[in-house]
């Protein structure tokens, strides 16, 4: 069963994930015009890319959120959860519990070596951060840049 789930795993598609969820949230955008008249440029990427800024904590929490509960929904079909729980109680009882746990975190080593959340989150992360360091055609400046001087004199006033 350990093995069939992490079969399932694959890191080129994961990456595919990854550019599913930044364009998801690129098309929620499009879809919501009053999201985009809020930046005073013309550029319709760069009006993107800096919903992309404001919102990148949410973006970020939501894309996980969704990952992990396809995720979830993938493996509880791939492996009986029951027949799981009773192969890892007939171990327990044969091995004892701590040789089961001391197995389970070698296999678990040795196969995943990173947690699958954190590596789909860096994935956001790097998307994210290149449309941060695209370049407005209107201003040749890099979308964070319009962003802090668009919306940075926010904390003084």
């Amino acid at each position: 069963m350990f093995f069939r789930l992490t079969a399932q795993i694959d890191f080129v598609a994961l990456q595919d994930e990854v550019h599913q969820a930044i364009g998801d949230a690129q098309r929620s955008f499009k879809e919501n015009p009053s999201l985009l008249s809020e930046f005073p440029c013309q550029e319709p990427a760069t009006k993107i890319n800096l919903c992309f800024l404001r919102q990148a904590d949410s973006i970020l929490e939501q894309t996980l959120k969704d990952f992990l509960r396809e995720k979830a929904s993938e493996w509880n079909a791939a492996v009986d959860l029951m027949e799981l729980r009773q192969t890892e109680q007939k171990l327990m009882e044969h091995m004892g519990k701590e040789p089961l746990e001391a197995f389970q975190q070698m296999l678990l080593h040795r196969f995943l070596p990173c947690p699958l959340a954190p590596l789909f989150s860096q994935g956001i992360l790097v998307e994210m951060t290149k449309r941060f360091l695209t370049r407005d055609l209107e201003t040749d400046q890099e979308v964070f840049r319009l962003f802090l001087k668009t919306f940075g004199h926010e904390k003084s006033d």
